[in-house]
């Protein structure tokens, strides 16, 4: 079982934080070249993805500081 501060919980908060990012930082990157090129329908799946990754980042919060919390 994985410690609190072990070497896996530490990878596994790094992903976690990492990943919703990186994708928001994407999505925000390719929506304002397809904004530039007025591809009205690529800007609009980059705004899709980008609200997909806001979510999962709070999912992601949820899950690493709202589990276990006493009532």
């Amino acid at each position: 079982m994985a410690q609190d501060g072990g070497l896996t919980m530490v990878l596994l908060r790094i992903w976690l934080w990492l990943m919703p990012l990186g994708m928001l930082a994407v999505a925000v990157a390719f929506a304002v070249v397809a904004a530039l090129d007025e591809r009205w329908a690529l800007l609009a799946v980059m705004v899709l993805i980008g609200a997909t990754a806001i979510g999962l980042l709070a999912l992601h919060w949820w899950a690493l500081y709202g589990f276990g919390k006493k009532a």
